[in-house]
């Protein structure tokens, strides 16, 4: 007997829309990435979770078109 998977297309964000704050460009190389990895368990009150993830991602990375350093931080 043969599976059938249905799959339904969804378009793809944009997930690297940063620019380079020295020249305005989005051509960059991402060089290192950092996260923090702390639990926050979800407490909720009223149906709405009041202790949020509050973790950051901190990415380096050199553009490619003037050359410089940045750092994007979620």
């Amino acid at each position: 007997m043969e599976k059938t998977i249905n799959c339904v297309y969804q378009p793809v964000k944009e997930l690297h829309s940063a620019k380079c704050p020295h020249c305005g460009e989005s051509y960059y190389q991402e060089n290192h990435s950092y996260v923090t990895a702390v639990y926050y368990p979800p407490i909720y009150k009223n149906g709405v979770n009041i202790n949020p993830n509050r973790n950051t991602s901190t990415t380096h990375c050199t553009c490619m078109n003037c050359g410089k350093d940045f750092t994007i931080t979620d």
